[in-house]
């Protein structure tokens, strides 16, 4: 078929990576397809944890929808509301968020049967209550004050480096044993094996849903660079946060120093003007850092301990010919 008799323009735009070339593509779709979105993505989808921090009995559960009030600070700038929920994540997958969840309730013997807290303190207990797997608020077995403070122990070790508190427990294992609690010592020795399993790459994304901050290094295009023969490499630099993906101005390998500061520059702004999350972008976001086998470039969580010599020595190492 011939095309020019029918087309009156064609818009392109270069991309240099994997990353860059399908996050195009997903951009386009949003802008000339939304209602159409599923269609070309069909596993768009991301997953969560949450919890309703305010409720009387709050639980975890799984979740692929956010519910997260936004308010408008002016006519520019948009914060996301705090809201009741609390979300970690993303999971690429329903499976990946339900195995997290049952570590956790594991590790902090959390209530897996919510529907039986509508009748606490005087209900039966579920199945795990009976065993001995569950702190039984719902039937009493302990108080809604010591309930909370469990909640409270699981929101706090979600909300940190998980290393922490892994090398807490060590020291306090080490501790009991050397002073013969040995029941208390295998119990935090049971902690220490599960927080492991959470190290799995299913889960390597996960973080508080409103420290969701990935910054992605890709090749960009080679250019002229003063003092230099030919064409030199550069970097492209991307932000992903949960409700946008931002690509920072390319700067040259040589100069990664500079470039990474430029892009820490960019993140800290982002940071204090936070967009409003997007489920859409949280799916795409989701699945391609899970998905990223074959896929060149270097990502990173954007944690508080990120130091620009040390990001750009990072740089230099991956992208070195």
């Amino acid at each position: 078929m011939r095309l020019r008799p029918v087309v009156e323009r064609i818009w392109f735009r270069r991309a240099y990576s994997a990353f860059e070339t399908q996050w195009a593509y997903f951009d386009i779709v949003r802008a000339v397809y939304p209602e159409r979105l599923g269609e070309f993505f069909p596993r768009l989808g991301a997953w969560f944890i949450r919890l309703d921090p305010e409720a009387e009995y709050p639980y975890f559960d799984k979740t692929n929808q956010l519910n997260i009030p936004v308010r408008q600070k002016s006519d520019d700038e948009v914060q996301v509301g705090s809201g009741k929920n609390l979300y970690w994540g993303p999971f690429a997958t329903k499976k990946s968020a339900g195995e997290f969840l049952e570590i956790l309730q594991d590790l902090f013997d959390l209530c897996r049967c919510p529907q039986f807290l509508a009748q606490a303190p005087c209900a039966s207990g579920c199945s795990y209550a009976q065993m001995g797997r569950c702190a039984a608020v719902c039937n009493g077995t302990v108080s809604t004050e010591r309930y909370r403070r469990i909640i409270n122990e699981a929101i706090d070790f979600l909300n940190r480096p998980m290393e922490e508190s892994r090398g807490a427990w060590e020291r306090h294992m080490k501790a009991s044993a050397a002073d013969l609690q040995f029941e208390k010592a295998q119990l935090l020795k049971n902690k220490i094996a599960l927080v492991q399993k959470l190290s799995a790459d299913a889960f390597s994304w996960v973080v508080p849903l409103a420290r969701f901050y990935v910054l992605v290094f890709q090749g960009g295009p080679r250019v002229k660079v003063a003092g230099r023969r030919g064409l030199a490499p550069t970097i492209s630099p991307f932000i992903i946060t949960a409700g946008r993906i931002s690509q920072i101005e390319p700067f040259p390998l040589s100069e990664a120093g500079s470039g990474v500061q430029s892009t820490l520059d960019h993140l800290h702004l982002k940071q204090m003007q936070s967009s409003p999350p997007e489920e859409s972008i949280l799916g795409w976001a989701a699945n391609f850092l899970y998905r990223k086998s074959g896929a060149r470039g270097l990502y990173l969580p954007a944690d508080e301990n990120l130091r620009a010599e040390d990001l750009a020595g990072k740089i230099e190492e991956h992208f070195a010919d």
